[in-house]
């Protein structure tokens, strides 16, 4: 299945109502901490590095999917995409490692999507609006 790259935003997605997936998943790694789950980081997914301006921007309707794969090294990688495109292609949005096997990994997946469903993007913009003020102080 062909794989979209991430996109950074556009000149009219520019303004201060665009939420990145990188606030995103600055609070869901918060949560899944709080919750005490194996998890290990939570990032935007694609090039996007923690230190550099955000690119990935999280969609005003996503279609979630969720993926695993174990790998190389210990713990599962959980990539969280947008399927708008339909299940041919899909956006990958975030990536989470956690420390966990497989089948407990599964399990935290939920609270993952959980979250997700749940999660007010109001609040989050506004918490994202405060960061890049701090920031900019800096």
């Amino acid at each position: 299945m062909p794989v979209k790259p991430t996109r950074e935003p556009g000149p009219a997605e520019k303004a201060a109502d665009v939420l990145y997936a990188r606030t995103v998943a600055n609070q869901l790694e918060r949560h899944l901490e709080r919750a005490n789950t194996s998890i290990h980081w939570a990032q935007a997914a694609g090039s996007e590095t923690s230190y550099g301006p955000p690119k990935v921007v999280w969609p005003r309707s996503p279609r979630l999917g969720y993926s695993f794969d174990e790998g190389n090294n210990e713990g599962v990688i959980m990539t969280v995409s947008d399927l708008r495109s339909g299940l041919d292609s899909w956006t990958p949005l975030l990536k989470l490692k956690f420390l966990g096997g497989m089948r407990s990994v599964m399990a935290e997946g939920g609270i993952v999507a959980e979250y997700l469903r749940g999660m007010d993007t109001q609040e989050l913009l506004a918490l994202q609006k405060q960061w890049d003020r701090a920031r900019a102080a800096c």
